[in-house]
């Protein structure tokens, strides 16, 4: 049962990176396309 706290935040932190890249990716899309 201890390593399911670390486990949860480590989902968190791995969805928000996950959200940032995918995010800076759609942003290079239109600068290339737009």
């Amino acid at each position: 049962a201890q390593s399911l706290p670390s486990l949860s935040a480590g989902y968190c932190v791995y969805t928000l990176h996950f959200r940032g890249v995918t995010r800076k990716w759609t942003s290079y899309m239109d600068i290339l396309f737009v």
